[in-house]
């Protein structure tokens, strides 16, 4: 026997296990393919939101009392005039409005998520009520109602998952930012002092 037959059948028997899997274990398998659900999406965002929160007072609180900006205000004072009064005002207000932007869309996109989620539990309840044989393999008009639900309710909640990948990608750019502008700033306060 020749390596290639073996790995054919090797391939071969992994799918007759796959598919025995599949049949004994339908629910299962078919949430670890669809990904997360609506319920972690959201605990995420929230997750996410409270973090961004915690490092914004974080960043307020080091613009505002640490020894290097403190003494990088007096400068700014007597040079500039406060520009640094407004560059940590724009700070403070890009973190408000990405965190508001986040806010908003996820309380405008929940109650629909929401009713179609109940709706495709519904009617998934009323398909296992009205359970079939195993070796039934038409599908029912309540089977085409679900397929299009669940369909709709994946897209939405990707289209979620994709505007948490957004809000997660400007957060690390705004905590960057504001790294680099306070680390500028401090080491020129750093080289006065030496």
């Amino acid at each position: 026997m020749r390596d290639s037959d073996l790995a054919i059948g090797g391939l071969v028997l992994l799918g007759i296990v796959g598919a025995l899997v599949y049949f004994l274990f339908p629910k299962f398998i078919t949430g670890v393919l669809r990904g997360p659900s609506y319920a972690a999406i959201i605990k995420n965002q929230q997750n996410e939101i409270t973090a961004f929160n915690r490092e914004t007072e974080i960043i307020v609180s080091h613009l505002q009392d640490s020894w290097t900006m403190k003494a990088y205000r007096k400068f700014d004072a007597v040079i500039s005039r406060g520009g640094y009064e407004d560059w940590a005002q724009t700070v403070k207000t890009e973190r408000n409005e990405i965190a508001r932007d986040m806010m908003g869309y996820v309380d405008k996109e929940s109650p629909p998520l929401e009713r179609l989620a109940q709706s495709l539990e519904s009617k998934l309840s009323l398909r296992d009520k009205t359970k079939r044989s195993f070796l039934d393999l038409a599908k029912s008009p309540l089977d085409a109602e679900i397929e299009v639900l669940q369909a709709d309710f994946d897209r939405k909640t990707g289209e979620l998952s994709r505007f948490l990948n957004r809000f997660s990608e400007k957060r690390r750019v705004l905590n960057q930012k504001a790294l680099t502008e306070w680390f500028k700033r401090s080491l020129f306060v750093g080289l006065l002092a030496a």
